[in-house]
């Protein structure tokens, strides 16, 4: 309710329901300290008035019926209880704060999940290089089928390699697909840089074009540690460190596909029961134009192994032969 104390004529609003004593409603001005004191209920209301300077004003009726008062509804104040205030203040800050920091954690843990963390591991995880002129890129962990196949990738791609085991790597290409790839056709950087540093022409990289004889010459130059011709840039990237000079610069040069004789040669000269056939290559000094002969076998699981090797000074292989599984011969071509 409103009212006004009779006092210092200060305008006294507060709920009388909280201030009833015995059916009397005793409200203390918070300004003068005088008491507003008046019956609960009943329309004309009585009101005393006590304080230390006046006299105790005696409840007195009034003979005639008050008349409201018009009040226009703009100067309406809606009454404001202290101790409602007190209890909503706090869920006026806290309610928002709330919200804003579940949306905070929300926030971060997806962009800590699904933005930097990929990342992160994006840019600290190893990369590989494929070595097979075109190699399939798999949903899962299971080759010699089409249902599975998502992509090709091509001789030479860099790949974000999460995973590398002896049969199965999981990577992610240029693109951004991502899936498996089986690990015997990639490699590290060095040895991509090596590999790719052999093949003195186009035509020799489309000749040997399966990974395996791939991997006997790198191997090959890898336990030399040979290297064939490569930028300076690229040759910081290999390991273990290599000083092209005379004597360690050594590719291979082929005539094209389909040309007999040629510097390489495919046939079962150690083993005609073999699953695979043999891998013979003349590889060529590029310093010095020294040729040397090189033979590789292979067992069930594709490892190679060198048989044989020697000097010459032939550029190609006609046919190769081999007596009681350990004495070879070879028949060259010697071109003018």
């Amino acid at each position: 309710m409103r009212t006004k104390c009779q006092h210092c004529n200060t305008t006294l609003q507060f709920d009388e329901r909280k201030y009833i004593r015995n059916n009397w409603v005793e409200y203390t001005c918070p300004v003068c300290g005088n008491q507003v004191r008046f019956q609960y209920g009943v329309a004309d209301q009585h009101i005393s008035v006590t304080s230390q300077d006046s006299p105790v004003l005696q409840p007195v009726k009034s003979n005639f019926q008050s008349q409201p008062t018009p009040v226009s509804h703009q100067n309406i104040v809606p009454p404001v209880y202290e101790e409602e205030q007190q209890r909503r203040s706090p869920l006026i800050w806290l309610v928002p704060v709330l919200v804003l920091l579940f949306c905070a954690v929300i926030g971060g843990y997806f962009y800590y999940n699904k933005v930097y963390l990929p990342a992160k591991i994006d840019r600290e995880a190893p990369r590989y290089y494929t070595i097979s002129n075109m190699t399939n890129l798999r949903s899962s962990k299971s080759a010699g089928a089409e249902y599975n196949k998502i992509g090709s990738i091509p001789f030479g791609s860099e790949l974000i390699t999460y995973s590398h085991e002896a049969d199965w790597s999981e990577v992610k290409d240029a693109t951004g697909k991502r899936g498996f790839i089986a690990s015997n056709y990639i490699v590290e950087k060095s040895d991509f840089y090596r590999l790719n540093s052999i093949f003195g022409d186009a035509s020799s990289r489309e000749i040997i074009q399966t990974v395996k004889c791939r991997r006997a010459l790198l191997n090959y130059f890898k336990e030399h540690n040979y290297i064939g011709s490569i930028s300076q840039s690229e040759l910081g990237s290999v390991t273990p460190q290599v000083v092209p000079n005379s004597d360690n610069q050594w590719q291979v040069f082929t005539r094209s596909k389909g040309v007999t004789p040629n510097s390489v040669w495919f046939g079962r000269a150690i083993n005609s029961d073999s699953k695979f056939t043999d891998f013979a290559v003349i590889i060529t000094n590029i310093k010095t134009g020294a040729h040397r002969f090189l033979l590789f076998c292979f067992d069930e699981t594709e490892k190679p192994t060198l048989v044989y090797e020697e000097n010459t000074s032939a550029k190609y292989i006609e046919n190769v032969y081999c007596y009681d599984g350990s004495d070879v011969e070879v028949d060259y071509y010697y071109a003018r």
